[in-house]
């Protein structure tokens, strides 16, 4: 019988210069954007909030979805199904810092990474075309 597949979330965040806020994981160096699965009793909206500021210290607000992007079983080695739901975020307070979960922690040109995490240069293309469209 196959697993439920899990949710994830993912926000992205922009600086003024329109640089997008990415993390390099720590457990793979791999390029992120800050993100993490939804806890059980927690909507994905109230989970993104919770994963930015556990890993960036920013509180934010969600101002657009942007879609969801989908792993089936044996993508990127996972034995499970996962959705991942991409916002775009404003940060409204707080100072940034890296967590315990991330190498590295800052503002980048996202067409200049090349060690995307999983499946995160897609959400990457796919945040940056929908804010063409706004």
């Amino acid at each position: 019988m196959p697993n439920t597949p899990r949710v994830g979330v993912n926000g992205a965040i922009f600086d003024e210069q329109g640089l997008m806020l990415l993390e390099k994981r720590e457990y793979d160096a791999t390029t992120g954007i800050p993100g993490g699965w939804v806890d059980w009793g927690e909507s994905p909206e109230e989970a993104i909030k919770r994963e930015i500021l556990e890993e960036t210290g920013l509180i934010v607000d969600i101002q657009n979805f942007v879609g969801i992007f989908t792993r089936k079983p044996g993508m990127f080695d996972s034995e499970h199904s996962s959705i991942h739901i991409l916002y775009i975020c404003k940060v409204i307070k707080g100072d940034l810092k890296k967590s315990d979960e991330s190498l590295e922690i800052g503002y980048w040109d996202h067409k200049q990474v090349n060690n995307w995490h999983k499946d995160h240069g897609k959400m990457s293309e796919a945040v940056n075309s929908y804010r063409i469209k706004l």
